[in-house]
C-alpha cells in the first residue's frame, strides 16, 4: 500500500501543470499563434536601438523601416525567415514561453534577439509597404 501511495505521488508531481491561461494572447499555447499576437522588438546586435517586426498570418514578415519577408515555423521553437534579396536568411530560437527570441540573421553571421512588444490583431493584413 505504501508503495502504491509513493507511485501514485509521484506521478502527480511529475505530470504537466496546464496554466490557466494557456491559449490567451499572455501565453499562447503555440509559436505561430504568439507571432501573429504580438509585435516584436527587433534588436540587432550592431544597433543602437532596437527595431520591431510583425508576423503576419499570411506568412509575410515586416519592419517598418522597410524589409519584407516570408516566414515559416520549423520546429518547435525555430522560425526562418526569409527576404527575397539574394535568398538571404534569418533563424529565429524562441524561449519554451514564446516571448523572446534569439537568432543569425541575414549575412548568416550577425546575431539577433527580441521580445514581445505589445498584442497586436492576430487577423490583421500586412500593409503595402511605401515606396
Amino acid at each position: 500500500m505504501k508503495t502504491l501511495l509513493s507511485i501514485a505521488a509521484f506521478c502527480c508531481l511529475t505530470l504537466p501543470v496546464r496554466s490557466q491561461t494557456a491559449g490567451t494572447t499572455t501565453n499562447p499555447p503555440t509559436l505561430r499563434q504568439a507571432l501573429v499576437a504580438f509585435t516584436w522588438t527587433w534588436q540587432p546586435a550592431r544597433a543602437k536601438l532596437p527595431g520591431e517586426v510583425r508576423f503576419y498570418k499570411d506568412g509575410t514578415a515586416m519592419n517598418p523601416l522597410g524589409w519584407i519577408a516570408t516566414w515559416k515555423v520549423t520546429g518547435l521553437r525555430t522560425v526562418t525567415l526569409e527576404t527575397n534579396k539574394k535568398n538571404e536568411k534569418a533563424f529565429l530560437t524562441f524561449d519554451p514561453t514564446f516571448s523572446t527570441y534569439d537568432g543569425i540573421f541575414w549575412d548568416g553571421r550577425s546575431k539577433v534577439s527580441g521580445g514581445r512588444k505589445a498584442p497586436a490583431d492576430p487577423d490583421a493584413i500586412r500593409p503595402t509597404p511605401r515606396k
